[in-house]
């Protein structure tokens, strides 16, 4: 049960974590496969964050402390599932 719980966590971790960079993907693909009408940005997007954020929930996704493990049930709980 406990193993289901943190698979379950990681989950929603990964899922929010993919959310990021598909929205970013929406934006960029119309410019790589053909005319856009958005304008290009005026300095270069800050790639850091992005992939500290995917490092992040990698690690999350691989070890979960119980007591994060304990807030994400809590907060399940609070959601209803």
């Amino acid at each position: 049960s406990s193993r289901r719980r943190h698979t379950r966590c990681a989950l929603v971790t990964g899922v929010q974590t993919c959310a990021l960079p598909i929205s970013i993907l929406v934006r960029v693909l119309p410019m790589v496969f053909g005319d856009t009408e958005l304008k290009p940005l005026a300095h270069p997007p800050a790639l850091i964050p992005v992939f500290a954020h995917l490092l992040l929930a990698l690690v999350l996704g691989l070890y979960i402390p119980p007591y994060l493990n304990g807030w994400y049930v809590q907060a399940a709980k609070m959601l209803g599932s």
